[in-house]
């Protein structure tokens, strides 16, 4: 490099140096400019607060600021009520489109066939029981722990059940507790009714003879609950078996049609000869 390119090069680094220091410079002068504006401002609101005071008292700036806080509070309650009619407004909508959805379930419900479906039972004279276990855990195989749980409520409050049993209790107890088949193992009217208090479940015994049949719903108080889960049981040619895919069998139940269930729990010895007939076939006419 030759001697004017030296020269060239540090004039160059001057002139950059004093371009930087004198940016710099600027900077600090802008800030100070902009403190000492921010600085008037800030004491010119003093000023005017202070006036302000001076013009109305200080109680009249207080009544103003207490007049825009309470318009603040009225307009945010004013968005809290719009919110909570909106809400509202959803809420009914969802309510009716659920109501309009069950309607239609309900007339779907009414205007199909009621297809029932009945599972086949062992008949070994287990068979009431097995239905409470297949209802229950799905298998006919507990049907022993149902049978001595059913027997255990039975055997606690003799003095109700002994209305419902013929002949002497512990021989009954006796045998029932059995599971070999005979007739005297098979379940009664009293083993019904403690199946529905064990279990807190509604029972419907549907009594076919012929083509005649008839629902009779077992439990141990008067009160029909349909929110009470219930199970639905067929009883034909001395046998019981499970039903499967039926609305609640109650005569209350609009869904259902007439010749529904009668409601069998007060005891045989106060009811009159037309149910006493009914409950004589089920309790004298032991079951498998």
């Amino acid at each position: 490099m030759g001697v004017a390119g030296k020269v060239d090069a540090s004039h160059q680094e001057n002139v950059n140096n004093i371009l930087e220091n004198s940016s710099y410079q600027l900077i600090k002068e802008s800030i100070k400019v902009c403190a000492t504006q921010i600085q008037e401002v800030d004491n010119n609101l003093t000023q005017i607060h202070s006036n302000i005071i001076n013009i109305f008292g200080i109680d009249i700036l207080q009544e103003i600021q207490q007049n825009h806080e309470n318009e603040l509070q009225k307009i945010e309650e004013k968005i809290k009520r719009t919110k909570s009619k909106k809400i509202s407004a959803i809420k009914c909508q969802s309510n009716e489109l659920r109501n309009n959805n069950k309607l239609t379930t309900d007339i779907q419900t009414r205007t199909n066939p009621i297809k029932e479906q009945n599972i086949n039972i062992v008949k070994d004279g287990n068979c009431f029981f097995r239905c409470i276990s297949k209802y229950l855990f799905d298998t006919q195989e507990r049907h022993e722990d149902i049978r001595h749980q059913i027997l255990t409520t039975i055997s606690t409050d003799k003095n109700f059940y002994t209305e419902f049993i013929d002949g002497d209790f512990d021989t009954h107890i006796n045998n029932i507790s059995k599971t070999d088949g005979h007739s005297t193992s098979w379940a009664t009217e009293a083993e019904i009714i403690a199946a529905s208090e064990t279990y807190n479940i509604d029972f419907f015994i549907k009594t076919k003879v012929g083509l005649i049949a008839e629902w009779n719903q077992f439990s141990r108080n008067k009160h029909c609950n349909h929110g009470m889960p219930y199970i639905t049981i067929l009883h034909e040619n001395n046998h019981f078996s499970l039903i499967k895919n039926i609305p609640r069998p109650c005569s209350c139940n609009p869904i259902m049609k007439p010749n529904l269930a009668k409601e069998t729990n007060s005891k045989p010895k106060d009811k009159d000869k037309s149910e006493e007939s009914i409950d004589n076939s089920n309790k004298q006419t032991r079951t498998k």
